[in-house]
């Protein structure tokens, strides 16, 4: 994942990030899935990878 601004891109930096860390059982009860998000968006990444 490439974090580094493009050039002409305004990028605004922020005290912090509050993650969200959930739990989703798989439908057939084999395992448990993790997934990662930023709270109060939608948005939900698949592994401690995508997140840093």
């Amino acid at each position: 994942m490439n974090l580094r601004p493009s050039l002409g891109q305004n990028v605004t930096p922020c005290k912090s990030i509050d993650w969200v860390r959930k739990a989703a059982p798989r439908s057939d009860g084999s395992r448990t899935d993790i997934y990662y998000g930023i709270e109060g968006t939608n948005v939900r990444l698949r592994s401690i990878n995508e997140v840093i």
